[in-house]
């Protein structure tokens, strides 16, 4: 069960990052199986394409998963397996927001770059300018 909120995970990722194997894919696919048909966590997690939507759908595979360990009886002996899976998750979701927010100060110092880089060679986006010479972008 792990592996499927894993497994949806590694489904939206391979789309985000655009560079992985297809047999990759392909694999995880059959890791979730019929799982990515009904609608719910794992599929709104595999077809994120994007950190807040990933986000949003390992808040609620994690909150899932929780009621269902509220709901197990303390002598299942699954409930061990049902707790770790809730860590799993939790940590995963630490994880993706620590990433995204790591993206998110990258985003913002490019932009801080291109300021520079306009503080540097003022005009440079006027594209009659000669300072923005062929080579422009």
């Amino acid at each position: 069960m792990a592996c499927h909120e894993i497994a949806a995970l590694r489904i939206s990722l391979h789309t985000l990052l655009g560079t992985r194997p297809a047999a990759e894919l392909t694999h995880e696919i059959a890791e979730v199986g019929p799982l990515l048909e009904v609608d719910g966590p794992l599929r709104r997690l595999s077809e994120a394409r994007d950190f807040a939507a990933i986000r949003r759908a390992l808040e609620a595979s994690a909150s899932e998963l929780e009621a269902r360990v509220t709901a197990m009886s303390t002598d299942d002996p699954l409930l061990g397996y049902h707790r770790a899976l809730v860590v799993t998750v939790r940590g995963v979701l630490r994880d993706v927001e620590r990433t995204a927010a790591q993206l998110e100060r990258f985003y913002l110092d490019i932009e801080d770059t291109h300021d520079l880089l306009h503080e540097v060679f003022p005009g440079s986006d006027d594209p009659g300018s000669d300072e923005a010479g062929p080579e422009h972008v």
